[in-house]
């Protein structure tokens, strides 16, 4: 296939690959079939300087292998979003590092800012809110399962808008070994990249953690294990208004104690419990349409339509009903004509979508 098309979606020895370019499109849709394409992971906006004139581009070339995915993206200056609701929409919960090639990237959250330079890399966690400006950029995004990388580190969950500059030794190496799969990648070398995903892995958790702090230990993956094991029971059991701390208990033959010391530091039990319900309910929201809003409080645990109104509303800032109305949107007729016309492939958003499950 004529690598020089708006879109493609091969499999290459094992690896899949899609390219998603609108420079085809007539200038007066690209940015918004882009902003359309991109809503599957991200709220994307026009940056400080508004809205992109008629000499927009976007291009996005995607690999996955297996449970991963590797992108390299080039675009304008925009603005960049996930909120509770974006989360809870696509259940997306793993990490995103991106090695920024040219341009730069700015945020800043309750905990502080920071800024990305060239050369720079940035480590999301998808399962956290984050809001950030970049100029015209250049990245790769490395897209994995948290539990490939959690097992590793001893802080699994104090990594999110970490800077690793492009100074650190540490850093140098693991940007090195992201090049270096993103190379085998584009040589179809599927081998090569099992490989050297190990490493890869190894390294990002040196890059965070240190050469102490990163190790696969017996304590480290046992918790994991059980983490794993609890948040599967509670989404097994959402609709179950009786899910709490005793069921839990009493279904993995846990004590209280060593339950507790799981979820010490993200609010308690049932703050995780009622956090779950809410996502499960706004995947139903979507997902069935004409379900009514009774029906979907009684399947994820709430008392009543107007308990779970509240609560929904609380969490989100939006009614249920709101949520149907902000992604149910009527295409132009021309948007699909040009998705048809110039081929475009949006393939690698059906990939974030089977990642999160």
């Amino acid at each position: 296939m004529d690598s020089s098309k708006a879109g493609e979606q091969v499999s290459v020895g094992g690896l899949l690959r899609s390219r998603f370019d609108v420079n085809a499109v007539p200038s007066r849709d690209r940015y918004d079939l882009w902003r359309d394409s991109l809503s599957c992971i991200f709220d994307v906006s026009p940056g400080p300087m508004g809205r992109p004139g008629t000499d927009f581009q976007g291009f996005v070339e995607a690999f996955r292998l297996d449970n991963i995915v590797l992108a390299h993206t080039r675009t304008r200056e925009q603005s960049w979003r996930r909120s509770a609701l974006e989360i809870a929409r696509d259940g997306m919960d793993h990490y995103m590092l991106q090695l920024f090639l040219a341009g730069g990237m700015s945020w800043q959250r309750h905990k502080g800012g920071g800024e990305i330079e060239p050369g720079d890399m940035v480590l999301f966690d998808l399962s956290q809110p984050m809001h950030s400006e970049t100029s015209a950029f250049s990245h790769l995004s490395f897209i994995l399962p948290r539990g490939l990388l959690e097992p590793l580190l001893k802080a699994s969950d104090d990594h999110h808008m970490r800077r690793l500059t492009a100074k650190d030794p540490a850093a140098a190496a693991l940007r090195q070994a992201l090049l270096r799969f993103h190379a085998l990648a584009k040589g179809n070398d599927i081998e090569g990249c099992r490989k050297a995903l190990p490493n890869l892995l190894n390294l990002l958790a040196v890059s965070l953690e240190g050469v102490d702090g990163a190790h696969l230990n017996t304590v480290a993956w046992r918790r994991w294990q059980m983490e794993r094991q609890i948040h599967t029971y509670i989404d097994q059991h959402l609709a179950d208004q009786t899910l709490g701390p005793d069921a839990i208990c009493d279904a993995l033959n846990l004590s209280r104690s060593a339950l507790y010391r799981h979820f010490g530091e993200d609010g308690g039990v049932m703050h995780c419990i009622r956090e779950r319900r809410l996502s499960f309910a706004v995947r139903l929201l979507l997902k069935e349409a004409d379900c009514p809003v009774g029906e979907i409080a009684r399947r994820t645990g709430f008392g009543s339509a107007s308990d779970f109104s509240r609560v929904f509303r609380r969490h989100f800032g939006v009614a249920p009903r709101q949520v149907r109305q902000r992604w149910t949107i009527e295409y132009p007729e021309r948007w699909r004509l040009a998705v048809h016309r110039y081929a475009l492939d949006r393939e690698y958003e059906a990939w974030l979508h089977h990642l999160a499950g």
